[in-house]
């Protein structure tokens, strides 16, 4: 018996270890934090076992021992791709908060599952600058960086010179001090380094630019914005009257242990740098371009955890989260051990903690995180690529509106414009056409015309639908103006589709009636052609009105930070039921053209509608060329200006040659002819229809069709052979 006894107590210790989850938590070792995050491990599973949480942090830390990974950026890039495929091989990142737009949608809400009281640490201060986005909570701030003037407080004691709380203020007294200095032989003082380094040039750009609001209130005006162009003039003012190129550039390194530690700097713009609070400077926010604004970038670590993970990992996530941005941790390692800022607030009133941290600093900034910027996909490209432009002004000779206008071009969705050459050029020949459209429609029913009772082969309200459809496919492309909306893109859609149908329906139902082999169809078309119009018009109205509940919507296309193709937006159906709806949609209409052209094949030979047939044939053909050309620049064009010009255009060369339709048959009809004028004491007869007065005929040589349309009467007389 104590043989089985003892076997069995000596496993019971190791049943924890067995059963506790283990949690993967992933982290990045391109700063100096490698014996921060080993400590914190440490003590989580220290406090783990004290607690008896059965949970077991394990650190996958990536370095250049153990990856490929060089950079913060490349770190970024695989947290990305792992949430992205929405891996499970990790369950809690420290991630850099400039990304959270990025990971935001992989990441859980912290807020639902930590407990109110531990929440309420964070919801003041800038915690919920770095930590929260869309509302929510997707992670929380293991410590907060900020970007610090540094002012040396000797050289300002010296000269009896107070902190610049503006620019032209830091300008004017760096001018004075360093002038003072040089008269002492002190030539090595850098009086402004700007911090335009590889590494943080669009984090300067972007807090010097922010520096420039309006109000304390105000968000970052942008690079669009009037304060952006100010903004980089009084950048390049200081480069040039109390800095220079090299200065600009000076690398994080040299500005820490060249100027920074030795105390050779006069203003240096740098991070705070983990350690003891320095007696050599003032540490404070960069100054504003008047008094009361001022700015400070936000930076540090975020703990997220992946949406992906099971339940069951994710309440030990929270547990690990909840530990490691405790009060107990954050106060005794994170600003104990290594002088980091935290993000909770309450303590910059600590006495004992403003001894090793500004609390001032944190206190009076206005801080900023320049990670959430709209319609940006990748923040690493689109900040290198803005520094590139923007240093093309800085450090060369590029004009200021030329290189913010290529900066604008990478987010800004462009539109179709007449301000625009190619748009202005377009519109012009589309009211042109609308002119000629309008004086052509006047023209053919005129009151000349009916005095002259002339029969047409689309009588006048056949002709009229015909017309209509035409003005509808021309002015549809009028929308292409301007920015898109739903209700455009809608509209848009609607008026070519109803366009095409009142097109169609008076070919189809001519074709038809005028079918050379004696039908029921025919003759029945031939006294219910109000009854087959509305029918179309009717099914065309019922597919439209399904639009209204799923209708086309705007997408914006961007084409990246990588890209030199400038942006824009287009009408898509991102609805499956509606998609199939506008598929069918579509087939009706190749149905009605391939109608169209088999009955004009049948009609070919028929002497009477001779020409009438050929210009439809020709009228078809136009547009499914036209058709396949719309869908071509839809797929390989990518240049907008191009793209609206192209529909533009085809739009206008489908309208103009359905129209040259109906006014080409009148113009032969007119000439070939023969009407036969009914006596006018039959008028009140005329509306009504007598199945006599049509003859079909099976004959292959001859045929004689009589048809009675309102008060003519009408006979054709083949001569040749069909």
């Amino acid at each position: 018996m104590n043989k089985i006894i003892i076997p069995f107590f000596f496993i019971i210790p190791f049943v924890g270890i067995i059963n506790a989850i283990k949690i993967r938590f992933a982290a990045n070792s391109v700063f100096i934090y490698d014996d921060m995050f080993r400590v914190l491990i440490d003590q989580f599973n220290q406090y783990s076992k004290e607690y008896n949480l059965d949970i077991e942090l394990d650190m996958m830390l990536f370095s250049v021992a153990n990856t490929t990974i060089t950079s913060t950026s490349e770190y970024g890039s695989t947290v990305d791709t792992l949430l992205s495929k929405k891996s499970i091989k990790y369950d809690v990142y420290c991630y850099d908060p400039v990304y959270i737009k990025k990971y935001a949608p992989n990441l859980e809400d912290l807020k639902p599952r930590l407990s109110k009281e531990h929440m309420e640490l964070y919801n003041v201060g800038d915690a919920p600058k770095v930590s929260v986005y869309d509302n929510k909570w997707v992670g929380l701030p293991l410590f907060v960086k900020y970007s610090i003037l540094y002012s040396n407080i000797a050289l300002l004691n010296a000269y009896n010179k107070k902190i610049p709380e503006t620019w032209d203020e830091l300008i004017d007294t760096a001018k004075y001090i360093v002038e003072e200095e040089r008269k002492h032989n002190n030539t090595n003082i850098v009086a402004y380094n700007g911090l335009f380094t590889e590494l943080n040039s669009f984090s300067s750009y972007y807090e010097f630019i922010y520096s420039f609001r309006k109000t304390p209130e105000s968000t970052f005006p942008g690079f669009e914005s009037d304060e952006a162009i100010e903004a980089l003039k009084k950048l390049k003012e200081i480069k040039k009257e109390i800095s220079s190129d090299d200065e600009f550039k000076l690398n994080e390194g040299i500005i820490l242990m060249d100027k920074l530690f030795p105390g050779k700097g006069l203003f240096l713009r740098y991070w705070d740098i983990g350690t003891l609070r320095s007696l050599m400077y003032h540490l404070t926010p960069s100054p504003g371009m008047i008094k009361g604004i001022n700015t400070s970038l936000l930076g540090g670590l975020n703990l997220g955890i992946s949406k992906y993970i099971p339940e069951e990992n994710k309440k030990a996530a929270i547990k690990v989260i909840e530990y490691l941005t405790s009060e107990l941790v954050q106060k005794n390692i994170i600003i104990g051990k290594y002088s980091l800022y935290t993000g909770i607030a309450k303590f910059y009133d600590d006495e004992k903690i403003c001894l090793k941290l500004s609390c001032s600093l944190v206190k009076t900034s206005q801080s900023i995180l320049c990670g959430k910027l709209d319609n940006i996909n990748n923040y690493d490209l689109y900040s290198k690529k803005v520094t590139t432009i923007l240093d093309q002004y800085l450090f060369g000779d590029r004009e200021l509106k030329d290189a913010l206008e290529e900066v604008i071009d990478i987010t800004r969705i462009n539109s179709f414009s007449m301000k625009k050459t190619i748009g202005l050029v377009i519109l012009i020949f589309m009211v042109l056409s609308i002119v000629i459209l309008l004086c052509s429609f006047i023209y053919l029913f005129n009151w000349k015309y009916k005095m002259e009772n002339v029969y047409r082969f689309l009588d006048s309200d056949l002709m009229g639908m015909h017309c209509v459809g035409c003005f509808l496919i021309l002015c549809s492309a009028f929308f292409k103006y301007g920015m898109f909306s739903d209700f455009k893109c809608q509209f848009e859609i609607s008026m070519i589709l109803f366009g095409f149908s009142f097109c169609f329906i008076p070919m189809i139902y001519r074709l038809i009636v005028c079918f050379p082999e004696k039908n029921q169809y025919s003759k029945y078309l031939l006294t219910h052609k109000i009854q087959f119009i509305l029918f179309f018009v009717v099914l065309e109205l019922i597919v439209n009105l399904f639009y209204v509940f799923i209708p086309f919507t705007r997408k914006d296309i961007n084409f990246g930070e990588n890209s030199n193709r400038k942006n824009y937006s287009r009408c898509v159906m991102t609805n499956i039921f509606g998609n199939v709806i506008f598929l069918l949609e579509i087939i009706k209409k190749v149905i009605a053209m391939i109608a169209i052209l088999l009955l004009s094949f049948i009609e070919w030979n028929v002497k009477e509608i001779y020409e009438e047939v050929r210009v439809f044939v020709i009228t078809i053909y136009v547009d499914i060329l036209a058709s396949i050309l719309f869908l071509i620049d839809y797929i390989t064009i990518n240049n907008y200006e191009i793209l609206y010009a192209i529909h533009c255009f085809i739009i206008i060369v489908i309208s103009i040659s359905n129209f040259v339709t109906v006014y080409t048959i009148k113009i032969l009809t007119s000439k070939n002819l023969i009407i036969i004028r009914k006596d006018q004491t039959n008028n009140d007869s005329s509306t009504s229809f007598n199945e006599d007065d049509i003859t079909f005929s099976s004959n292959s040589n001859t045929e004689l069709l009589s048809k009675t349309f309102n008060d003519t009467t009408i006979s054709y007389k083949e001569n040749s052979t069909y």
